[in-house]
């Protein structure tokens, strides 16, 4: 349900107001000549996927939702577990968020989305 709602609710109504979109777990494309000019993933991240999507849009590469491409991604089984990946995703987003926070600077309406992850 919570996936539901982050995929086909936020992502939907970001792309449709242009909004920032992070690229999210394992389901992405970049072409390569993209990802080669940024210098690849950021191995030392723990939210790699948020972390690229900033550094495309800091490079005004539009990022675009595609709600008709469907992947299956493993879950964790039990609660315990899940607090501990979302406490170590919160951990990347916050990361991400001071190691960028420059871009904060630059009001747009795009950026700061941002914000609001």
């Amino acid at each position: 349900m919570e996936e539901k709602a982050w995929y086909q609710a936020l992502l939907l109504g970001r792309e449709d107001l242009h909004l920032f979109i992070p690229l999210n777990g394992s389901n992405q494309f970049v072409r390569r000549s993209v990802l080669e000019e940024l210098g690849g993933w950021d191995a030392n991240s723990l939210t790699e996927d948020v972390e690229l999507a900033i550094r495309l849009v800091e490079k005004n590469h539009l990022i675009k939702y595609a709600p008709d491409v469907i992947s299956e991604q493993e879950t964790v089984n039990a609660l315990g577990d899940l607090v501990k990946q979302r406490v170590r995703w919160f951990r990347g987003y916050m990361e991400t968020a001071l190691k960028y926070g420059r871009l904060f600077n630059r009001l747009t309406e795009r950026l700061l989305t941002l914000k609001f992850l």
